[in-house]
Parts: structure tokens; C-alpha cells; sequence
């Protein structure tokens, strides 16, 4: 509810389609750099080079990480949200209930 409001949507939007452009130069430029890596270490036969290549290429960006915890906390505030609705669905009953015994 609160992220699919118009003031909110607009904003989210554009901040994950940034952290989804981000994610993938990213991981271009981790690629081609372990492609560079493995070139060298076969043209110098070098085995700590091939060893920097293959954990650089194993390794999980930290960008990934962020993006985690982004996505994990969006989850929670719609936890939040739905949890806010379904307590103000039980007061405007209760208020509805307590308006009728009165008139």
C-alpha cells in the first residue's frame, strides 16, 4: 500500500531500475575483469593469478548484499503496512459497532 502510492512509486521505481543498471555494469565489469585474469595467468602460466581469477569470479559482489537488504526491508515495511490495514480495518469495525449501540 504505502509503496504503490503515487508519492512513493514514482521514487521507488527509479531507484530499483538504478540498482538494477548498477547490478549489471557491475557485474560486466567483474566479468571482463576475470576474463583479463584468466588470459594473463595462462599466457604468463601464472597460478596465483588463475587462484585471484577463479575467487574473483566465485566471489558475490557486495552490491548484491545491499540489494539483499534493500529488498528485504521493502518486504518488511509491506509487512508493516498490510499489518497497519488490517489493525485500522478492526477499529473503523469497532468504531462502526460502538456508533450503532449509541444512536
Amino acid at each position: 500500500e504505502i509503496i504503490s502510492s503515487p508519492e512513493v512509486s514514482g521514487s521507488y521505481s527509479e531507484h530499483i531500475n538504478f540498482l538494477q543498471v548498477a547490478r549489471s555494469i557491475h557485474r560486466s565489469a567483474k566479468d571482463q575483469a576475470v576474463v583479463l585474469l584468466q588470459r594473463r595467468a595462462a599466457a604468463l602460466g601464472s597460478k596465483t593469478l588463475a587462484s585471484l581469477a577463479s575467487s574473483l569470479a566465485t566471489a558475490a559482489p557486495a552490491f548484491d548484499k545491499i540489494i539483499g537488504m534493500i529488498e528485504t526491508l521493502i518486504g518488511k515495511l509491506k509487512e508493516e503496512a498490510a499489518a497497519e490495514a488490517d489493525h485500522k480495518a478492526w477499529c473503523d469495525e469497532q468504531l462502526k459497532a460502538n456508533k450503532l449501540k449509541r444512536n
